[in-house]
């Protein structure tokens, strides 16, 4: 979304894969009421050390409904005002880039598992990286030398709103 007239220049927000969250939710949920069912309807004992029934009820409580609530809910929102670059990565961090530390910025394709070993909050030999999903992303340089990634589904619109805010052009340098 790309509003020129207000303090907001870009915006977008991501959640996790359908693919990713979907298999892992029924998962967890699916374990949940297998335990369940085995040591606290049905009276066997789970493992060989197995937990109390209520430190099973704790497990499953939090696995069940704690886990899937968490990757349902964990999403990236990107935006670029007037002052800074702010990647919010929900419910963990939040990355601010005053646009006065931006030394420069360019689109790159890069491989989630490869280049960062997953999604999220990553560090990789180009520095840290944002990533919700997909292949593209917006490298930014700052002062000083640090990268950070951050991946959007919407790459030229943020470099457009980054040069709008920043004066650079992409790949330009302070």
């Amino acid at each position: 979304m790309l509003m020129v007239h207000g303090s907001v220049n870009f915006k977008e927000s991501q959640r996790l894969t359908p693919f990713l969250t979907v298999p892992s939710v029924l998962f967890f949920v699916g374990l949940a009421v297998y335990l369940a069912a085995v040591q606290l309807i049905g009276g066997t004992p789970v493992g060989d050390s197995p937990a109390s029934d209520g430190e099973l009820v704790f497990l499953i409580l939090l696995t069940g409904l704690g886990l899937p609530a968490l990757l349902l809910g964990t999403r990236m929102t990107t935006t670029v005002d007037q002052t800074e670059l702010v990647v919010r990565f929900f419910p963990f961090k939040t990355l601010r880039v005053p646009l006065l530390e931006i030394d420069s910025y360019w689109v790159r394709n890069y491989h989630w598992l490869k280049d960062y070993g997953g999604i999220g909050i990553r560090r990789g030999l180009d520095g840290w990286a944002y990533i919700m999903r997909g292949d593209q992303g917006v490298q930014v340089q700052r002062r000083g030398g640090s990268r950070v990634l951050i991946g959007t589904q919407k790459p030229d619109e943020l470099i457009q709103a980054l040069r709008m805010v920043t004066g650079l052009q992409a790949g330009d340098q302070k």
